[in-house]
C-alpha cells in the first residue's frame, strides 16, 4: 500500500491532520523489509518529518503528531525532546503528543508565531501492569500508574478562517489492578468520577489522590484571551 505521510479528519468546518512517529521498534525492525518499514512505520527522521509536516500544514488548520520517544521512567523531557518539539513547531505542527516514558512528563503552552502551540512529553500509561508492586527496583515506580486524556477544542473565525485553541482539558486517570475469579483484571479509572467512590478501599483511595496530584502539577493550563 502507498505511504501516507498523514490522515486528514474534517469536523465542524476544521480540518485536522494527523502524524505519528517513533524512535524504533523495539528490536522488531529486522522483520520488516526495508520497503515494509518505508511504507508502515514513520521512523523518527527529521528531514522526513519535515516534509510532511509541512505538506500537512497546507491543507490543514492544525496539525496533530503524535510521537513515541523520550527515556522510559523519566519524569523530565530529555533535552533530545525538547529540541526535537521546537523542531516540529517550525516546521508547522501546532498539537505535539508524547508517549514512551510510561510515566507522564509535563504539558506546555508555547507561543509561536503568535499562536498558542500545545505539547504533552509523555500521557504516561495509559493501561499497564507497571506499578510499584510489579516494578519495585525501577526509578519512579509509583508515577507509572498514572496516566492522562487530553481533550482539546479548537475554535474557528468564520471571517478570517483562522483556528485557534480554545480550551485545554485534562482527565487524570489511574489503572485499578485488582483480583476477581482467580485472576488479576484492570480498569482505568478517570480519577475525579472515582475519588469518592465507596467500594474501593481507602489505600486505593489514597493512591487516586496521590496520583490526581502527581498528574495536575505537571499539567499547564491554557490561558483564554478573549
Amino acid at each position: 500500500e502507498e505511504y501516507r505521510a498523514f490522515i486528514l479528519k474534517e469536523k465542524n468546518d476544521i480540518t485536522l491532520s494527523f502524524l505519528s512517529y517513533t524512535y524504533g521498534l523495539n528490536g522488531n525492525d529486522s522483520r520488516l523489509n526495508s520497503n515494509e518499514l518505508d511504507n508502515m512505520v514513520n521512523l523518527i527522521d527529521e528531514d522526513k518529518m519535515q516534509e510532511d509536516i509541512k505538506k500537512a500544514k497546507n491543507v490543514s488548520d492544525k496539525v496533530v503528531v503524535f510521537i513515541h520517544w523520550g527515556n522510559e521512567y523519566s519524569r523530565e523531557p530529555s533535552e533530545s525532546q525538547m529540541e526535537l518539539a521546537d523542531k516540529m513547531f517550525e516546521w508547522g505542527a501546532d498539537i505535539i503528543l508524547g508517549s514512551h516514558p510510561h510515566v507522564i512528563q509535563r504539558s506546555e503552552i508555547i507561543k509561536k508565531n503568535g499562536e498558542n502551540k500545545f505539547i504533552i512529553y509523555s500521557m504516561g500509561n495509559f493501561i499497564s501492569n507497571q506499578r510499584r508492586e510489579t516494578l519495585p527496583n525501577t526509578r519512579n515506580n509509583i508515577y507509572t500508574e498514572d496516566g492522562v486524556i487530553v481533550n482539546i477544542d479548537f475554535k474557528k473565525d468564520l471571517e478570517t478562517n483562522e483556528v485557534i485553541i480554545e480550551d485545554i482539558r485534562y482527565i487524570p486517570t489511574w489503572v485499578h489492578k485488582y483480583p476477581e475469579n482467580g485472576k488479576d483484571e484492570y480498569r482505568i479509572l478517570p480519577i475525579a468520577d472515582f475519588i469518592d467512590d465507596n467500594t474501593l478501599s481507602k489505600a486505593t483511595i489514597e493512591r487516586l489522590k496521590n496520583s490526581h496530584k502527581q498528574t495536575m502539577d505537571l499539567m499547564e493550563k491554557i490561558e483564554i484571551v478573549e
